[in-house]
């Protein structure tokens, strides 16, 4: 335990805080034990490995893989089949399958945070006031959601972060019914907040990690100096993406920072203020 209602969970590359409540009242047991299967879900993923590193595109859901992975699945091919693998929606995906855990455990308030994604299940009445940060933590903000607003997914995606970006948002972030949608459209969006410039220091991913599920692509490892121009170019560039999944019903708004500059989608605007 981290405080008297929140539960740490710190195991191999997971680090996740959980949160459930009910009528006011922290439930510790039910923290404790979806805790647990979280880190039995470790070892489906591990069990799946070369699967999840695969093109959504070239994949089914099968019962064999399990709720999490047919999760990331689904999430992947509903964002960018083309683009996306499983592995896009991984940290939102197990977030997810812990809430929906506590859900079935009579739960009315939670929050799962999986290394700055984060799952949310809020009975109407409940309220939340979640932060945003950038890896840097040079760049906050903090969303006020209620429980009626259909949310259940807050996810951040950024150049500097612990996955890799092909993009040069400090901060991406994308709302989602589900943590599962939310991570893998951060993750696109993220990806399309780019632009060409000799100040951007770009890599291939294998280098960098052999065992990568994106081979062959360049990822962003520093962004130095750019003109006001073209921070916003990137940022416009990265907000069509967004519109585009917001007109699909896939997400709810998104938010992106380059350097100083951050815009957002109108939803976004009614839950905002600065950390």
């Amino acid at each position: 335990m981290i405080s008297n209602d929140t539960v740490l969970v710190d195991f191999g590359p997971m680090t996740m805080t959980i949160f459930a409540q009910k009528d006011g009242n922290p439930l510790i047991d039910m923290a404790f034990a979806s805790g647990k299967k979280a880190i039995t879900i470790l070892d489906q993923l591990a069990k799946n490995k070369e699967i999840i590193k695969k093109l959504s595109k070239d994949l089914e859901e099968s019962e064999e893989y399990g709720d999490v992975i047919n999760r990331m699945i689904i999430a992947a091919q509903r964002v960018d089949k083309d683009e996306l693998t499983p592995l896009a929606a991984v940290a939102g995906a197990v977030a997810d399958e812990v809430a929906d855990f506590l859900v079935d455990s009579g739960a009315e308030k939670i929050i799962v945070n999986n290394g700055g994604d984060i799952a949310l299940r809020l009975k109407p009445k409940e309220k939340v006031v979640v932060g945003v940060m950038s890896p840097k933590r040079d760049i906050s903000y903090k969303l006020t959601i209620l429980g009626n607003m259909g949310i259940g997914g807050v996810c951040t995606s950024g150049y500097t972060g612990r996955s890799f970006s092909l993009g040069i948002a400090d901060l991406c972030v994308a709302i989602a019914k589900n943590a599962s949608l939310a991570d893998a459209a951060a993750t696109i969006i993220g990806n399309e907040t780019n632009i060409d410039s000799p100040h951007i220091k770009r890599e291939r991913a294998e280098m960098i990690y052999p065992d990568t599920d994106i081979p062959a692509k360049y990822v962003t490892r520093d962004v130095g100096d750019l003109t006001e121009k073209e921070k916003r170019e990137a940022i416009k560039r990265g907000l069509k993406k967004a519109y585009e999944l917001i007109s699909k019903g896939i997400i709810i708004g998104s938010l992106i920072s380059v350097k100083d500059i951050t815009e957002y989608t109108p939803f976004v605007e009614d839950l905002i203020t600065q950390g």
